[in-house]
Protein backbone atom coordinates (compact mmCIF):
# COMPACT_ATOMS: atom_id res chain seq x y z
CA UNK A 1 0.00 0.00 0.00
CA UNK A 2 1.37 3.62 -0.71
CA UNK A 3 1.93 6.02 1.79
CA UNK A 4 -1.38 7.27 2.46
CA UNK A 5 -2.20 9.60 6.02
CA UNK A 6 -5.98 8.62 6.27
CA UNK A 7 -6.01 4.90 4.21
CA UNK A 8 -5.10 2.45 7.55
CA UNK A 9 -6.32 -1.20 5.66
CA UNK A 10 -7.10 -3.09 2.50
CA UNK A 11 -7.95 -6.52 2.71
CA UNK A 12 -10.14 -8.21 0.35
CA UNK A 13 -11.67 -5.30 -2.01
CA UNK A 14 -12.61 -3.49 1.85
CA UNK A 15 -10.90 -0.71 2.97
CA UNK A 16 -10.54 1.13 6.30
CA UNK A 17 -9.64 5.06 6.80
CA UNK A 18 -9.76 7.06 10.20
CA UNK A 19 -10.57 10.32 11.41
CA UNK A 20 -8.92 10.15 14.60
CA UNK A 21 -8.02 14.03 15.13
CA UNK A 22 -9.48 17.46 14.46
CA UNK A 23 -10.66 18.66 11.18
CA UNK A 24 -8.60 21.28 9.34
CA UNK A 25 -5.52 23.06 11.08
CA UNK A 26 -2.92 20.81 11.77
CA UNK A 27 -5.43 17.55 12.09
CA UNK A 28 -7.25 16.31 8.62
CA UNK A 29 -6.60 17.87 5.67
CA UNK A 30 -9.96 18.07 3.78
CA UNK A 31 -8.25 17.94 0.26
CA UNK A 32 -5.50 15.40 1.25
CA UNK A 33 -8.94 13.40 2.74
CA UNK A 34 -10.95 13.74 -0.03
CA UNK A 35 -7.67 12.42 -2.37
CA UNK A 36 -7.34 9.30 -0.49
CA UNK A 37 -11.40 8.95 -0.30
CA UNK A 38 -10.76 8.97 -4.85
CA UNK A 39 -8.49 6.56 -4.55
CA UNK A 40 -10.07 4.09 -2.11
CA UNK A 41 -13.48 3.98 -3.41
CA UNK A 42 -11.98 3.57 -7.15
CA UNK A 43 -10.17 0.66 -6.07
CA UNK A 44 -12.15 -1.13 -3.71
CA UNK A 45 -16.11 -2.38 -3.44
CA UNK A 46 -16.27 -0.79 0.16
CA UNK A 47 -15.08 1.67 2.27
CA UNK A 48 -15.16 2.01 6.25
CA UNK A 49 -14.67 5.51 8.01
CA UNK A 50 -13.68 5.00 12.06
CA UNK A 51 -14.66 8.39 13.51
CA UNK A 52 -13.27 9.55 16.79
CA UNK A 53 -12.96 13.36 16.47
CA UNK A 54 -13.52 16.53 18.36
CA UNK A 55 -14.31 17.75 15.00
CA UNK A 56 -12.99 21.30 13.94
CA UNK A 57 -12.88 23.45 10.86
CA UNK A 58 -16.17 24.27 8.99
CA UNK A 59 -14.12 24.86 5.73
CA UNK A 60 -12.36 21.10 5.37
CA UNK A 61 -14.99 19.32 6.75
CA UNK A 62 -17.32 20.75 4.39
CA UNK A 63 -15.06 19.57 1.43
CA UNK A 64 -15.03 16.06 2.98
CA UNK A 65 -18.42 15.80 3.49
CA UNK A 66 -19.28 16.83 -0.04
CA UNK A 67 -17.28 14.49 -1.25
CA UNK A 68 -18.10 11.79 0.58
CA UNK A 69 -21.96 12.17 0.59
CA UNK A 70 -21.64 12.32 -3.53
CA UNK A 71 -19.23 9.07 -3.83
CA UNK A 72 -21.65 7.34 -1.02
CA UNK A 73 -24.27 7.82 -4.05
CA UNK A 74 -22.28 5.31 -6.34
CA UNK A 75 -20.48 3.67 -3.37
CA UNK A 76 -20.40 1.64 -0.15
CA UNK A 77 -19.49 4.23 2.38
CA UNK A 78 -19.72 2.83 5.83
CA UNK A 79 -19.27 5.16 8.80
CA UNK A 80 -18.91 4.32 12.35
CA UNK A 81 -18.29 6.41 15.30
CA UNK A 82 -15.47 4.60 17.62
CA UNK A 83 -15.97 7.39 20.46
CA UNK A 84 -16.36 10.99 19.93
CA UNK A 85 -17.91 12.60 16.89
CA UNK A 86 -18.40 16.21 17.96
CA UNK A 87 -19.31 19.43 15.80
CA UNK A 88 -17.80 18.64 11.88
CA UNK A 89 -16.95 15.10 12.86
CA UNK A 90 -20.85 14.71 13.92
CA UNK A 91 -21.75 16.25 10.28
CA UNK A 92 -19.13 14.13 8.70
CA UNK A 93 -20.75 11.18 10.37
CA UNK A 94 -23.99 11.61 8.29
CA UNK A 95 -22.25 11.82 4.68
CA UNK A 96 -22.10 7.98 4.13
CA UNK A 97 -24.18 5.31 2.33
CA UNK A 98 -26.91 5.34 5.16
CA UNK A 99 -27.04 5.96 8.84
CA UNK A 100 -23.33 5.88 10.56
CA UNK A 101 -23.06 3.48 13.25
CA UNK A 102 -21.66 4.14 16.90
CA UNK A 103 -20.44 1.85 20.05
CA UNK A 104 -22.12 1.41 23.08
CA UNK A 105 -20.28 4.35 24.58
CA UNK A 106 -20.13 6.81 21.74
CA UNK A 107 -21.28 10.21 21.64
CA UNK A 108 -22.05 12.97 19.62
CA UNK A 109 -22.26 16.81 19.96
CA UNK A 110 -23.96 19.18 17.65
CA UNK A 111 -23.47 22.77 18.78
CA UNK A 112 -23.56 26.30 17.05
CA UNK A 113 -20.57 27.24 15.28
CA UNK A 114 -17.88 29.13 17.46
CA UNK A 115 -15.90 31.92 16.27
CA UNK A 116 -12.50 32.11 18.58
CA UNK A 117 -14.65 29.87 21.11
CA UNK A 118 -17.78 32.27 21.30
CA UNK A 119 -20.73 30.96 19.51
CA UNK A 120 -22.29 34.82 20.45
CA UNK A 121 -20.24 37.50 19.26
CA UNK A 122 -20.74 40.87 20.05
CA UNK A 123 -19.78 41.81 16.54
CA UNK A 124 -22.97 42.24 14.71
CA UNK A 125 -21.45 41.06 11.09
CA UNK A 126 -19.74 37.95 12.79
CA UNK A 127 -22.84 36.91 14.65
CA UNK A 128 -24.70 37.12 11.07
CA UNK A 129 -22.30 34.59 10.01
CA UNK A 130 -22.19 32.06 12.57
CA UNK A 131 -26.25 32.04 11.83
CA UNK A 132 -25.47 31.08 8.21
CA UNK A 133 -22.93 28.89 9.05
CA UNK A 134 -25.67 27.34 11.99
CA UNK A 135 -28.37 26.89 9.09
CA UNK A 136 -26.13 25.60 6.36
CA UNK A 137 -25.37 22.78 8.88
CA UNK A 138 -28.82 21.97 9.58
CA UNK A 139 -29.87 21.54 5.92
CA UNK A 140 -27.48 19.41 5.54
CA UNK A 141 -27.96 17.52 8.94
CA UNK A 142 -31.58 17.08 7.70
Amino acid sequence: MENFEFIHTVKDDKAEMRIFESIGGNGVNGAAFVDELHHVTSNNSETTILINSGGGAMVDGYSMFHATSELAKTNNIKIHITGLAASMAQLFSLAGTGLPSIVDYGMLLIHKPRIGGNPNPKDKFLAEGIEVFFQSALTAIS
